[in-house]
């Protein structure tokens, strides 16, 4: 999602879908997600909203669409 997360120091990644569902949650992200819940299974094709939210600085919102 970000050329380089460890610029943000501590932070973490939340991703939903489009109920709001939290379909995946990363302490300490570091850009090496791959479009999975947490167990590993892919999800569904489509467009999921993510929240980047630094230890300090601001929280950053936005899409991302995964197409299989």
């Amino acid at each position: 999602i970000f050329i380089d997360p460890g610029n943000f120091g501590e932070n973490e990644l939340y991703v939903y879908n489009r109920f709001r569902q939290e379909v995946f949650y990363q302490k300490n992200y570091n850009n090496d997600w791959k479009g999975t819940d947490p167990s590993g299974a892919p999800l569904p094709a489509g467009t999921y909203f993510y929240s980047f939210q630094p230890l300090t600085g601001k929280v950053l919102n936005g899409t991302i669409s995964i197409v299989r």
